[in-house]
């Protein structure tokens, strides 16, 4: 429903677009038969309704290059980018720069894996894995998946 509907509105702005076009045609054609001063007002207003058009039309666009600028890759980085926003803790200042942002993502999951790794406590992890009660493969099964086909 919500593709159909973005579909739709899709239409609609661009047939208002190609009206706006048409508009600013016939005044342009209408002002250089005439040279009446009410018909150049009407065709600034309309030049300035169809720059307020394409000015909403990039917008859009910006906005849609920076979600991929920040957010692209996959999930995992796009949560940390919504998370982190990239104000950096220690200065709570904003980052910007593309360099200062990687940095940041780089020390972050450098701190996350090193605080994972040091708490690792592998007597824990063995009994953890022993209580795992996982299928094995019998002899006949093993030499039947390492023979050559």
């Amino acid at each position: 429903m919500i593709i159909v509907y973005a579909s739709f509105r899709k239409k609609q702005r661009e047939n208002a677009r190609k009206a706006l076009e048409k508009k600013i045609e016939e005044l342009e054609n209408k002002h250089k038969a005439s040279g009446e001063t009410s018909v150049l007002k009407t065709l600034q207003e309309t030049r300035t309704a169809m720059n307020e058009f394409l000015n909403l039309k990039v917008e859009k666009i910006l906005s849609i290059l920076r979600q991929r600028t920040f957010d692209g890759g996959p999930r995992a980085a796009k949560v940390l980018a919504y998370k982190l926003k990239f104000i950096d803790k220690k200065s709570k200042e904003l980052i910007t720069g593309r360099r200062e942002i990687a940095n940041t993502f780089t020390k972050y999951y450098q701190d996350l894996y090193d605080a994972a790794h040091d708490n690792l406590n592998k007597d824990r992890l063995m009994q953890f894995f022993q209580k795992i009660k996982l299928p094995k493969a019998t002899e006949e099964q093993n030499t039947m998946l390492t023979k050559t086909m």
